[in-house]
Order: C-alpha cells, then structure tokens, then sequence
C-alpha cells in the first residue's frame, strides 16, 4: 500500500510513564496539536487506500519505507536561490525515528494491527525542492 501525505510532519517522541501510589503506572500521552494534526492527515489518507483495497488489515510481516521530504531553512536561500553552504542532507532536528513514530503509530487499526509487524524499514528525510510542498511518501507491504 502507498500513499503521499502532504504537509509539515510532526515527530512522536517516547510517551512518558510516572508512578502513581499503590504502584500503579501512569502513562502521559503526546497530544500536542500538531501531532495530533499530522497523525489525522496520515490515518485519512490511510483509510483511503485501505478502502481502495477492500479494507482488510495487512497481516504477517511487513516492510516499511518512508521518505520525509522536509522544508528547508529559509537561511538556506540567497537573492539566486540555494546557497552553496546549504547542506545537502537535513542533518538537524527532527530526528528521523521520531517522524517514523509518528507515522506508523497512526497506521495501526487502519493499515496493520500492530506496528511490531514492521520487520524491514527503510527511512529516510531529505529535504523538498523549493518550489515543492514538504510530504511523506510511504509504501508498507507484506514479506
């Protein structure tokens, strides 16, 4: 299954767990708006695929590839376009296994029961052509 989901990615980072009394655990989770945004855009147009074929949930083991395709600084542009300091990678934050969090979290119950399925991923974030909207190109198959 593929889709393209275009807009600015959020990152997921670790949900955080603090004792309650009695030795209970208490787990906060990220609902921040713009992963709670993002995660929206990424399950709709998910369902939309799923749809397509049928509905089904993929089952068995899976592989994984995303390309992030980030905007880049404007500090990476000059009066001609792109200077030649500007890097050709996006070596800074977000951190890449945060956006695939993100992303393959929103997938389960639409695409996959569980995101353990994942065995084989490839991941990648690179940066968008100027004159191109930032977006997630993803494609999850069976083994």
């Amino acid at each position: 299954m593929k889709l393209t989901v275009y807009g600015k990615p959020a990152t997921k980072g670790s949900s955080r767990a603090f004792p309650r009394h009695a030795g209970g655990i208490t787990v906060v989770p990220d609902n921040r708006p713009a992963l709670v945004d993002w995660q929206g855009s990424v399950r709709d147009a998910a369902q939309k695929v799923a749809q397509d074929r049928g509905g089904a949930l993929l089952a068995g083991p899976l592989r994984g590839q995303g390309t992030w395709w980030l905007p880049r600084p404007k500090g990476h542009y000059g009066s001609r376009g792109l200077l030649d300091s500007a890097p050709t990678y996006p070596e800074a934050k977000p951190d890449l296994d945060k956006l695939a969090r993100a992303v393959f979290d929103a997938l389960i119950g639409v695409w996959y029961t569980d995101d353990a399925q994942l065995v084989d991923l490839t991941i990648r974030k690179r940066y968008a052509a100027q004159d191109t909207a930032p977006r997630l190109e993803l494609e999850v198959d069976p083994l």
